[in-house]
């Protein structure tokens, strides 16, 4: 990730407390299944309300492991927990428990369950009265999130349609991954290209990126991604249109989450394309700027500075747009090309 988000706690986060509490509480349950197994509020609030696609399957879920030996019991259970420590997880301090790793007979309950509860539940009437609507929850977020640029490729906006719930992708697959469905640790805002079937989509990110750890989105001591751009083909035979990029990627002692961010997110391709389909527009903006009449007293250093002043002030400016103006202006014969054909800004 470019940055990382900070983390608040809302009701909404307390359908998922709920159900983990749930599991919790069946632990060790020896008796019939019970409606106090639950927090009175949430069972006569969320739970009663979606009998089939909520309390049926989790009363199954209990019929099932009741008859287990209690170390099975317990070793279950606490798989569930640590798949939703998803700050572990990204570190590969744990492994969390996915879909094939639950037993044959309880596998599709959980599936249809976890996936119901992002689904149907989170965003359903129950929920958005007790809890709040995720519109809500995205408004909320806003407030210590400087929402602009995607966090993840800083190409597009984080979100692109209302607030809503697609607004919201699961790091970790909800399909590979279902008890951390609904839990907001895993649910982060990133543009509809990153978390597109082009891009990241249904990727399981631990998988495709072997052991290495990658970034979890709400790491507060994650201070960001710094990129520095090189045109590789500064020549006389270079058509300013059909310039060659290379990207450096520094974070501190962060090389391994570098890596599996390029990896998941496509990050080498899609930089490289839009270089190519911006650059050269980029720097002749840049030219234009550093030549108008205006500032013809000033050094070409400060004037420089003060386009630089200007576009890092502007918080919805792509990521890599500054690193490629500055690549450009590196070189000479590209650099000569550009400002003797007078290349328009747009």
């Amino acid at each position: 990730m470019i940055k990382s988000y900070q983390f608040i706690e809302t009701e909404h986060h307390k359908l998922h407390d709920n159900i983990m509490a749930f599991f919790d509480r069946i632990e060790f349950e020896e008796g019939e299944y019970s409606t106090d197994f639950y927090d009175n509020d949430f069972y006569e609030n969320i739970v009663r309300h979606h009998p089939k696609i909520l309390e049926a399957p989790l009363a199954l879920v209990f019929e099932e492991i009741k008859g287990w030996l209690q170390d099975d019991r317990t070793a279950f259970i606490n798989a569930i927990r640590n798949s939703n420590d998803i700050d572990r997880i990204c570190k590969r301090e744990i492994v969390p428990y996915r879909l094939d790793d639950v037993s044959e007979g309880l596998r599709q309950t959980i599936s249809d369950l976890f996936v119901k509860l992002y689904t149907q539940v989170l965003s359903g009437d129950n929920v958005r009265k007790t809890y709040g609507s995720l519109q809500e929850h995205f408004k909320e977020f806003k407030t210590p999130n400087s929402i602009f640029k995607c966090p993840a490729c800083g190409l597009l906006p984080a979100k692109s349609k209302e607030e809503k719930k697609d607004d919201y992708d699961h790091y970790l697959a909800k399909h590979l991954f279902p008890f951390s469905s609904v839990n907001f640790k895993n649910l982060i805002p990133i543009c509809t290209d990153c978390n597109g079937t082009q891009v990241k989509g249904k990727e399981d990110i631990l998988e495709i990126n072997e052991n290495r750890k990658v970034f979890y989105p709400y790491d507060d001591t994650h201070t960001g991604i710094s990129v520095t751009c090189k045109v590789e083909n500064d020549n006389v035979d270079t058509n300013v249109d059909e310039l060659e990029y290379s990207f450096e990627y520094n974070a501190e002692n962060r090389e391994e989450e570098i890596t599996s961010w390029k990896t998941i997110f496509k990050i080498e391709d899609r930089y490289q394309k839009r270089a190519k389909g911006k650059g050269i527009n980029w720097y002749s903006h840049f030219w234009h700027f550093v030549s108008k009449p205006k500032y013809k007293d000033l050094s070409y250093n400060l004037k420089k500075s003060i386009f630089i002043d200007i576009g890092l002030s502007d918080v919805d400016i792509e990521f890599i747009k500054l690193p490629i103006i500055e690549a450009v202006e590196k070189t000479s014969f590209v650099r000569a090309s550009i400002q003797a054909k007078q290349y328009s800004m747009f």
